[in-house]
C-alpha cells in the first residue's frame, strides 16, 4: 500500500502528445493489479463515490449508428487535442494534457466485453494501481429505432486514490466533464461523416 501511494504518475513536459512514451507505459503496466474499488457496479454505482453520467444524441439513423459503433470500438472518441489513448494487450493507457504542457499518464484494464446487443455497443475499463483514481468507466452508443436517435453515453464512478488526485480533485472533476462534452462532440462529427474527424 505504501509503495502504491509513493508511485508518481509518469509526466511529460511537451507540446505534442507523448505517443511513444504512452505506448511504452502501457506495456510496462501489463501486470499492474486493479485498484481497490467495487467491481461491475456501473449500473448501480456504490454509495459515497462520485458518479458521472452524461448522454447526448450525436446523430440519427442506421448509417450514423454504424459509424458511431465502429468509432467507439476503435476508441476514436478518446483521441482529442488534450487526450490520447492506446491499448496494448488488455491495458488501456491514457495521457491528458494539464496546464498547457504537462501530460499525465494513467493505466486502466479493459473490462470484459459486454454481450453484443442489437443496435448498441459499449466499451469499459477498470482503473489499475497505476492510476490516480479508483473506479470504472463505460462508453456506449445505442440506436433508438423508435426515435431514430443515436445516443452516446459516458458513465463512471470514481474517487481519489493517490495524493496527486486528492489535491487536484476539483480539476479532475472538471476534466471528467470536459471529456464527456468533447468526446460527444467527436462522436457527433463521426456520425455526420465529417472528413478528418479522426484527427480532431
Amino acid at each position: 500500500m505504501v509503495l502504491t501511494l509513493l508511485w508518481v504518475p509518469p509526466i511529460r513536459l511537451q507540446l505534442a502528445a507523448p505517443t511513444a512514451a504512452l505506448e511504452r507505459f502501457a506495456v510496462a503496466c501489463a501486470r499492474a493489479p486493479l485498484s481497490d474499488h467495487p467491481r461491475d457496479r456501473l449500473d448501480a454505482p456504490p454509495r459515497l463515490w462520485h458518479v458521472s453520467d452524461r448522454e447526448e444524441v450525436v446523430g440519427r439513423g442506421a448509417a450514423a449508428y454504424a459509424r458511431a459503433e465502429e468509432a467507439l470500438l476503435r476508441l476514436e472518441c478518446m483521441q482529442l487535442p488534450w487526450l490520447r489513448a492506446t491499448v496494448q494487450g488488455d491495458v488501456l493507457a491514457i495521457c491528458s494534457r494539464q496546464f498547457g504542457l504537462v501530460w499525465l499518464m494513467n493505466a486502466n484494464r479493459m473490462a470484459r466485453p459486454l454481450p453484443p446487443a442489437d443496435s448498441s455497443a459499449a466499451v469499459g475499463w477498470d482503473t489499475t494501481i497505476r492510476h490516480v483514481l479508483a473506479g470504472e468507466e463505460r462508453l456506449s452508443v445505442r440506436w433508438d429505432r423508435e426515435s431514430d436517435a443515436v445516443v452516446y453515453r459516458v458513465r463512471s464512478y470514481s474517487r481519489p486514490r493517490h495524493a496527486f488526485s486528492v489535491l487536484t480533485y476539483p480539476v479532475v472533476r472538471l476534466q471528467q466533464r470536459r471529456f464527456a462534452h468533447d468526446s460527444a462532440q467527436k462522436m457527433r462529427l463521426v456520425c455526420d461523416g465529417v472528413d478528418g474527424a479522426e484527427k480532431i
